[in-house]
């Protein structure tokens, strides 16, 4: 606490550091991350789930970052580039 004047001004609470933030764990293997969508993303490796789809081909990915990088390296006339 500080004290301003004659006042009292209680602190904003501290966030939890990075070290004590608590991580999830994959049930199938040892991976394990402090965020629910990494977990979700890294999930996608063992049941294969391919959600997004190259919108110029028939092409499916488990990450969205992999079907940016493909569109751009293949596609890149078709979206104006």
């Amino acid at each position: 606490m500080l004290t301003k004047g004659w006042a009292v001004v209680p602190l904003a609470p501290r966030r939890p550091s990075r070290g004590s933030r608590q991580l999830l764990q994959c049930e199938h293997c040892d991976y394990s991350c402090p965020r629910p969508a990494d977990l979700r993303k890294h999930l996608r490796t063992h049941t294969g789930e391919r959600p997004y789809k190259c919108h110029h081909c028939d092409r499916w990915f488990g990450d969205i970052s992999n079907r940016r990088a493909h569109m751009r390296k293949w596609h890149a006339s078709e979206m104006g580039q």
